[in-house]
């Protein structure tokens, strides 16, 4: 935890004034964990998905089954020691049994495809509704203890940001580098303005026009 959270505390507190560096962290993962209704809805979810678990192996195994009537019948269908006509037969109860498979195979992918959307949702909304309550429980903290800011200690296990709570009020600098800004530039401006000579601009006199020389005729102009 120190190796996670320690560059974070270097980088804060080197940019935070003396007075505000109250800063503390709490490693959520662990708290999340240790909830005891977090604990009694993880059972229940674990539950339904054992439940579910079981009622897939049960279809699972009846596909198989329909999947060795088929082939059996195919069997019959493709042996030439049947008669024609019951060749045929076997070839129409084949394809009801292929029907079947189909049939049992989409509504397995179906269940599953569903259960999985339905667990997925049941913990995602478990974490956030005690990711909320963990939040006020720090935010309480923080503030009976005059804390600048509460920082993770796990910000990998949820998904919750490195930080926590913030007193963005007290943290916030940017009336400060604008209030130095300002300043810098105001201090700068008379070095500016002492140190620039004014003269004027240089005279251009105009561009001497050359003669011909002797025995030379000007190229004549084309309008």
């Amino acid at each position: 935890m120190k190796k996670i959270i320690l560059p974070i505390l270097i980088a804060v507190a080197s940019v935070l004034p003396m007075h505000a560096q109250n800063i503390l962290v709490v490693d959520v993962a662990g708290v999340f964990n240790n909830l005891i209704e977090v604990k009694a809805q993880l059972q229940k979810i674990n539950g339904t998905t054992e439940s579910y678990r079981t009622y897939l192996n049960q279809q699972g195994q009846q596909l198989l089954d329909l999947q060795n009537k088929a082939d059996a019948l195919q069997k019959q269908a493709d042996n030439t020691a049947n008669l024609q006509d019951s060749r045929d037969a076997y070839r129409a109860q084949f394809n009801a049994a292929i029907a079947d498979v189909n049939t049992k195979k989409a509504a397995i992918q179906s269940f599953y495809t569903q259960s999985q959307d339905l667990l997925n949702k049941s913990q995602q909304a478990l974490v956030q509704t005690e990711l909320d309550k963990i939040r006020a429980a720090v935010q309480d903290i923080a503030l009976k203890r005059k804390a600048t800011l509460v920082l993770n200690a796990s910000p990998n296990l949820l998904m919750v940001d490195p930080v926590v709570y913030s007193d963005k009020a007290s943290m916030d600098i940017t009336d400060d580098v604008v209030k130095e800004h300002k300043d810098a530039a105001t201090a700068a401006a008379p070095a500016m303005s002492a140190g620039t000579a004014t003269s004027p601009a240089p005279t251009m006199t105009p561009t001497p026009t050359m003669a011909p020389a002797p025995g030379m005729t000007p190229p004549a102009t084309t309008n």
